[in-house]
């Protein structure tokens, strides 16, 4: 865990004690409403410390036999994990009642940590429009398949993305895959693609430490198969399964 991970561990942690200290000390009296509020707010920052650790579960796994990987279709499907998907989840809902109580008009001016109406004038509609798009958030990353998974075929690679569609490339047209560093943590494949102009070059980012394979698998499996296009032919079966179980993607020389 990078000192980065540790300070927001730490300070998200103290922060999530202490909503859950007011709101029982709120309990018994007649604000529900701040109660709820209190126990949103705590339970966002504890689906944030479990982010981080599912994180950093991600970028330091480098066994793949219980991982979610499968061939289905004639293509290779690494899905994220089930740590991730549902804390990811958990966060956006629990933001959005945040934002639906304050948007009508909690916490109270009685409560602990009160709000006056100048203060709500602002952070009402701040509030409202936060609470829509985590809830759109939360529907889209469920409803599309595509953005919770990674999948490699003969013919190329869809990122998973929530928001853009535009997440599929092709193994041609891919020029490089390197691991991003992100504050001393590798779990970042980038993928240099070509653009439609001959000078573009696009950037794709497949966030690998959210995947059930991990990090190293991820970005061991993408380069193997970028290097030997002979190969590719068995991301249409079970061979590219049988060959990451064995951990054959990986170079003998980093072995």
């Amino acid at each position: 865990m990078t000192w980065m991970e540790r300070i927001s561990f730490l300070l998200v942690g103290a922060a999530s004690v202490y909503l859950i200290f007011l709101a029982v000390q709120e309990t018994g009296s007649a604000r529900t409403g701040d109660i709820l509020l209190y126990l949103c707010v705590a339970v966002f920052f504890a689906c944030g410390i479990a982010l981080l650790v599912a994180g950093k579960s991600g970028r330091d796994r480098v066994t793949i036999d219980s991982a979610r990987l499968h061939c289905r279709d004639g293509e290779l499907i690494a899905e994220h994990s089930l740590a991730h998907r549902a804390t990811l989840v958990f966060l956006m809902l629990s933001g959005a009642a945040t934002g639906a109580l304050i948007f009508v008009g909690y916490p109270s001016e009685d409560s602990v940590l009160p709000m006056d109406d100048g203060q709500r004038l602002f952070f009402a509609p701040v509030a409202g429009i936060c609470c829509l798009f985590m809830v759109a958030y939360s529907v889209l990353y469920l409803a599309r398949r595509g953005s919770r998974r990674l999948v490699l075929s003969p013919a190329g690679i869809k990122v998973p993305k929530v928001i853009s569609f535009e997440s599929e490339l092709k193994w041609s047209d891919l020029k490089n895959v390197e691991a991003e560093h992100r504050t001393n943590a590798t779990g970042v494949v980038r993928l240099q693609s070509r653009g439609r102009q001959p000078a573009e070059v696009v950037t794709n980012r497949v966030y690998a430490e959210r995947l059930s394979v991990g990090a190293a698998a991820t970005y061991w499996t993408i380069r193997f198969y970028h290097d030997h296009p002979e190969l590719r032919d068995e991301l249409s079966d079970e061979r590219a399964v049988a060959r990451l179980r064995s951990y054959g993607v990986v170079d003998q020389e980093q072995r």
